[in-house]
């Protein structure tokens, strides 16, 4: 579950962060591995931040790791900071975009996930999601309508 503002009960266990990047109207998912936490399920590149990481040097880290695309520090845009609860533990995501003008060649971590797509938000809604992504979307589309 989402939170602009976290409850008073929240203990987040870490920070992460997240990046929708597109190109066009075509945005990439990611599915997960079946090793991973929220395994068979479709998202955006994200991962926990390093200590003593910046968030920027985070997204763009992860991005790298999960995708192969090395963009500059100035390709990812800010979007907002969440408060999220899962069943198992709290976490603070910290979700970012990136525009591309081009669709770069995609080199996946195979340990994380084991298949891609460029998918226009409503079919990427027809996946099954990681949890929340769903949410995500839905205030990603609110703010680009603004």
């Amino acid at each position: 579950m989402l939170f602009e503002k976290p409850p008073s009960d929240f203990d987040p266990a870490f920070e992460a962060v997240s990046c929708l990047i597109h190109e066009g109207d075509a945005f990439l998912f990611l599915h997960r591995a079946p090793e991973t936490l929220h395994p068979g399920t479709w998202g955006c590149p994200t991962g926990k931040i390093d200590p003593g990481e910046d968030r920027t040097a985070a997204v763009r880290r992860e991005v790298r790791e999960e995708t192969g695309i090395d963009l500059p520090a100035d390709a990812f845009t800010f979007v907002e900071t969440l408060a999220v609860r899962f069943p198992e533990f709290d976490f603070v995501y910290h979700f970012y975009t990136a525009r591309l003008t081009d669709r770069p060649k995609i080199r996946l971590n195979r340990r994380e996930h084991i298949n891609y797509a460029w998918l226009p938000l409503e079919k990427a809604r027809r996946h099954n999601l990681v949890p929340d992504m769903e949410a995500v979307l839905d205030r990603f589309e609110a703010r680009s309508a603004d």
